[in-house]
């Protein structure tokens, strides 16, 4: 091959497409969605990278990215230097540095099979050029590429604000320091306007809670306020007033509302200002530390020098974030008695914070299970990076008897679990009202997961946007009305353009309590496996889950009771669909399916909150 161009990311497409035309005679292979979809539409012959990668080259990618991410920190020389108060600034970051590490290895792995397979004498390239040199040690092939600098930032550096003007929410996409900067403005201001300070002396055994949601979690908010007055909230990631629900939940409930920013005095920044500066010391030699150099290999070939500046600045950015927030965790548990911290996703760097401070404080957690169990074995080894297990020290509080197995099977002490049911789903089970419009068809658009492989994987994006133009397509002939839900979280693919393109008409939504709309729709199809399929089930709405068959949901077990109906192959959607919302049979079924599956996930159904608080009770007089 004389000639070959790559492509990864809008960027790419735009800067070549700039200086030169692409034709068809080109050999073109694109790394991602976004370029694929570009050359798509200008009818341009190209491949994709993951016609070039095989299942055993993904197993490989899976596997290294994730041994990078959770043991460059454990190297002993290196494991010295980043820890403070006895904490590992490195595994703060675990969850997070898998995603980027799988980026750079899919590009790595890559570029090597193009290389061997195509052996070009030139290659076009951007964003690529770091990487291609890797394998390009003799100058063999010529490289055409346009200056670029590798910025490969964290999909945690970017936050996504919602914002509601004139009943539309908006999402306003802002840095991570930015929107540190606005939330402690923001909070420092509602919680003085509101007089939500608490009172710290008022009582000497405040419950703290990590990073609830006061809509989602309304019924249990309530049930903590009538029979407790000391209820402490630290809302971290997420003001925990960002609309006039959230505001107005938080007042009746009475619970105070923390801030770090409580603690902040010009001690304690001379305190943080110190530690920053010997942090950014230490990983200035870690960086120059041959066996930190070596650990970034695969098949031998060392691509450290591609990503060096971009990871130095990403974890220098996170630890100096992580020991500004460690020194006023510490000051708040101080000024605080704590006897109990409550939380729901300790893989996160700020309640992994918190944790270790409540350890070495000998404070009981409770981590409170928050959303479905994922049994799929593809995710199995990232299970300590979920939020599903129980974090050291902690005991966890479960939905019902299917969490119990799993723990079991995962070899947990049952002396550390307690079948508590749902809280956030009290609501739901108090309140099984009629169906106000049966012929709305709720959309839940979730992304897929971004910790492995296949969450980037081109062919499942593409999968997901025939699914999509599919499932209108046939909603519309049977004259059903369509809304969408997106997951409030992070997407990699943002799925509203096209929807806005088949029918601008169809309304979206981001942000809003998903209770609501699956109160009143008669239908739900989810894009992805999420919560919110049981939710639908107790609220006895027929679902339909639709899935890319190498996703392997099928081993989950709404599936497996038959509780929704699984279309893992876009030629069946048709016939599913009109199943599911024509034939009185097939709907009935899985109603009742769907119940049985409820029934088996969930104890104490509308009691789990008055549950919830009797555990919380327990471990405060044991402790």
């Amino acid at each position: 091959m004389d000639e070959i161009i790559l492509l990864d990311g809008l960027e790419d497409f735009i800067k070549i497409k700039k200086k030169m035309k692409f034709q068809n005679e080109q050999k073109i292979i694109t790394f991602d969605f976004e370029s694929h979809k570009e050359l798509k539409k200008l009818q341009i012959n190209h491949e994709m990278i993951e016609d070039l990668i095989s299942v055993d080259d993904e197993v490989i990618i899976d596997k290294k990215s994730f041994q990078m991410a959770t043991e460059w920190n454990q190297i002993k020389e290196i494991s010295e230097l980043l820890t403070i108060n006895e904490l590992n600034l490195g595994e703060l970051l675990n969850h997070e540095m898998t995603e980027y590490f799988t980026k750079h290895l899919k590009r790595i792995v890559g570029i090597k099979k193009i290389i061997e397979k195509e052996k070009p004498n030139k290659i076009i390239c951007h964003s690529l050029d770091p990487y291609i040199k890797l394998f390009n040690k003799q100058n063999k092939i010529q490289i055409s590429s346009f200056e670029y600098k590798l910025i490969t930032n964290s999909r945690f550096d970017q936050i996504y604000i919602p914002v509601t003007v004139l009943g539309k929410t908006y999402r306003i996409k802002i840095s991570r320091k930015r929107f540190l900067q606005v939330k402690k403005n923001l909070n420092k201001s509602i919680i003085f306007i509101l007089k939500l300070k608490p009172n710290y002396l008022k009582f000497n055994d405040w419950i703290l809670l990590l990073d609830f949601s006061p809509v989602r979690y309304q019924h249990f908010f309530n049930t903590m306020s009538k029979n407790r007055k000391n209820i402490l909230l630290l809302n971290q990631r997420r003001p925990a007033i960002w609309n006039l629900q959230s505001m107005s939940i938080i007042r009746r409930s009475k619970f105070g509302v923390m801030d770090l920013e409580f603690f902040t005095s010009r001690e304690k920044e001379e305190i943080i200002q110190q530690l920053q500066k010997d942090i950014e010391e230490n990983i200035e030699k870690i960086f120059k530390n041959n066996k930190f150099i070596e650990f970034f290999k695969i098949d031998q070939y060392s691509f450290f020098n591609v990503i060096r500046d971009d990871f130095f600045q990403i974890i220098i950015k996170r630890f100096k974030e992580s020991i500004q927030k460690m020194v006023l965790v510490e000051e708040l548990f101080n000024k605080c008695k704590i006897t109990c911290v409550l939380e729901w996703g300790h893989v996160t760097m700020e309640e992994k914070i918190v944790l270790h401070i409540s350890k070495q404080k000998k404070i009981p957690t409770l981590f409170l299970q928050h959303g479905i169990y994922i049994l799929n074995k593809k995710f199995e080894k990232y299970v300590n990076h979920l939020a599903i297990l129980p974090s050291e020290n902690s005991k966890t509080a479960i939905w019902g008897e299917v969490a119990k197995n799993y723990l079991v099977e995962h070899n947990v002490n049952k002396n550390d679990f307690f079948i508590t049911g749902s809280p956030r789903h009290d609501s739901y089970f108090k309140n099984i009202s009629e169906t106000q419009k049966p012929d709305l068809v709720l959309i839940l658009a979730n992304g897929f997961a971004h910790i492995n492989y296949t969450g980037r994987d081109t062919r499942a994006f593409e999968y997901l946007e025939n699914s999509v133009k599919e499932i209108i397509r046939v909603l519309k002939e049977h004259n059903k009305e369509i809304i969408v839900k997106m997951h409030p979280g992070y997407s990699y693919y943002d799925i509203r353009p096209l929807i806005k393109k088949i029918d601008p008409k169809i309304k979206i939504f981001h942000d809003q309590d998903i209770q609501s709309f699956l109160r009143i729709c008669g239908t739900v199809i989810s894009l992805n496996y999420s919560t919110t399929l049981l939710e639908a089930m107790i609220l006895k709405k027929p679902t339909m889950l639709i899935l890319p068959d190498d996703q392997k949901f099928e081993e989950e077990l709404p599936v497996k009771r038959n509780a929704t109906l699984y279309v893992d192959n876009i030629s069946k959607i048709e016939q599913e669909l009109k199943n599911i919302l024509t034939d009185y049979d097939t709907r009935q079924k899985l109603i009742n399916e769907g119940n049985k599956f409820v029934n088996e996930y969930c104890s104490h159904k509308g009691l789990a909150s008055k549950k919830l608080l009797e555990i919380i009770n327990n471990i405060v007089n044991d402790k």
